[in-house]
């Protein structure tokens, strides 16, 4: 056999496979889906509008710099709401009012380090609410008095708690040597926070906190 033969019988192979795969799920159903978005190359991860009618996204390609998007559900129309640079994570208020997301920005002059930004949809304005604290996850509470996000040390991510503005922020969960805390998400009531953790041994699971009295809950292990 020659490379080239080898290489036809095994797509044929797999094609002979995967034709088998999709017609068997042709018959058992298929869920119905449209494609929202046509303007590539990196859209982030989608968050929808309170009102269920907008999705914001994370773009960024050649022709377009990094931006947070608004794209319409229903019609797909999109419109740029500002530019971020680098892949962001957001998070918009429950009033629609507010969008937060974590991005690079100077510190000390000398430092380019992640931080809390919310950005006000009705006048445009861009605040930074943390400095230096290298941030790079955020969500935001039902009732939008506050915030939680991922923070760097030296070596491990911790997760925080703090005011929507940004003030009297407090560690709510303090890793381990190299543990890692990723996707902060408040639950509907906002006394309780899920959250992804890395921990030494190569574990990765659920967790959840109750931010009154701090106790946590492993959903996975």
């Amino acid at each position: 056999f020659t490379a080239t033969q080898l290489w036809d019988d095994w797509r044929e192979s797999l094609e002979i496979g995967y034709r088998a795969a999709a017609d068997r799920l042709r018959e058992e159903g298929l869920t119905s889906s449209r494609r929202l978005t046509d303007f590539g190359e990196r859209n982030g991860p989608p968050r929808f509008s309170p009102d269920g009618q907008s999705l914001y996204i994370y773009h960024a390609s050649e022709e377009s710099p990094a931006a947070i998007w608004s794209v319409d559900v229903d019609t797909a129309e999109r419109r740029r709401v500002t530019v971020t640079p680098g892949r962001t994570v957001l998070a918009p208020s429950t009033d629609g009012r507010f969008l937060y997301y974590s991005r690079g920005d100077r510190h000390q002059i000398i430092y380019q380090y992640r931080d809390i930004f919310r950005y006000d949809l009705r006048t445009n304005q861009e605040e930074r609410l943390t400095d230096g604290s290298r941030a790079f996850a955020v969500d935001v509470s039902p009732d939008g008095r506050s915030t939680v996000y991922s923070a760097f040390d030296a070596d491990s991510s911790h997760l925080w708690i703090a005011d929507a503005d940004g003030e009297n922020p407090r560690r709510l969960v303090e890793s381990e040597y190299n543990e890692q805390i990723y996707s902060p998400r408040f639950d509907p009531e906002g006394r309780r926070v899920a959250f992804s953790r890395w921990r030494n041994g190569g574990y990765r699971d659920i967790q959840i906190i109750d931010i009154e009295d701090g106790s946590i809950r492993e959903l996975t292990n």
